[in-house]
């Protein structure tokens, strides 16, 4: 029993360092898109994490070769969604909002993924999902809005906030296709084929960034913040979130995502000076109680 409760404590932590780098993460990229272009990072990005993810799925699987044309398709696809289209609103949103406001309001990417599940998968989403819901939607609308919910039906919002919506929406597009593939692959081998598709799909916007003499400066802040988001980001927390999965299932895995935006605003604010208002506070408590009552069956106490 000690042995078990002293390995569960193991995976905690992990798990806790995990949704802490996720978190730095908007900390970081926030810092990095002031030093290298914002397409550029993205390309780069899932270039490097490319780079380390095939090689380590041919060493865990042996043979990762797509079966047939279709599964090649959805595979550019996952890229599309889940390292394209997230990179290209998650990037410009963190550059254009707080890192912390932006973490407030990709914390409802857990809802929005169980609302898709079960539309197109007949995933069960009961009266405690269309809790979980409301009061997600409601933190997200209280953030977008700067707490003026009357903004929202006179479509008075600032645009780059859309952004961040559409963030969360491709993401989960993401997270429900994924489901679909890993049917039949690895969760390794998919994202490990995500990323490949995702640096393909980033590259001519890249590409073009270049070509327009938007080049950069590569110092070592720029390329630690580069390294930060390919290795910890995407490989290392990969590896690390995986692990809770296996170990303790995914239902108690996925809890912890609730620590991520958790992180963000106080490392926003610690590293970035970003003021924590009682609009981020109310909209922020309203998502994170949404997912606990989702993925718990309880409102947090």
């Amino acid at each position: 029993m000690k042995a078990r409760q002293s390995s569960n404590l193991t995976v905690y932590l992990l798990l806790i360092a995990t949704t802490s780098i996720w978190g730095g993460g908007f900390v970081v990229t926030k810092a990095a898109v002031s030093m290298i272009p914002p397409m550029t990072l993205a390309a780069l990005r899932f270039f490097l994490s490319s780079l380390f993810l095939i090689p380590w799925a041919i060493r865990v699987e042996g043979r990762i070769r797509p079966r047939d044309l279709w599964d090649v398709l959805l595979f550019a696809f996952l890229g599309f969604t889940g390292a394209f289209l997230y990179n290209v609103f998650f990037i410009y949103g963190v550059k254009l909002n707080g890192a912390g406001e932006s973490a407030l309001i990709v914390a409802a990417n857990p809802i929005v993924v169980g609302l898709l599940s079960a539309l197109f998968l007949g995933e069960r989403f009961g009266a405690r999902h269309v809790v979980g819901l409301l009061l997600s939607l409601l933190g997200v609308a209280t953030i977008i809005s700067g707490g003026d919910l009357g903004a929202i039906a006179r479509l008075d919002l600032r645009p780059e906030r859309l952004l961040l919506v559409g963030g969360v929406l491709s993401w989960a597009v993401y997270s429900v296709v994924g489901k679909v593939v890993m049917a039949r692959y690895s969760p390794l081998t998919t994202t490990a084929y995500a990323s490949a598709f995702g640096f393909l799909w980033l590259l001519p916007l890249g590409v073009r960034e270049y070509l327009a003499g938007e080049v950069g400066r590569y110092d070592l802040a720029a390329v630690a913040s580069l390294l930060y988001m390919s290795l910890f980001m995407t490989v290392l927390a990969f590896v690390w979130w995986y692990e809770g999965v296996r170990r303790i299932g995914a239902g108690r895995t996925a809890v912890f995502v609730n620590l991520m935006p958790v992180s963000a605003v106080i490392f926003s604010a610690a590293f970035l000076g970003e003021p924590v208002t009682v609009v981020h506070l109310l909209g922020g408590t309203l998502v994170i109680s949404g997912v606990l009552v989702t993925t718990t069956g309880r409102a947090p106490s």
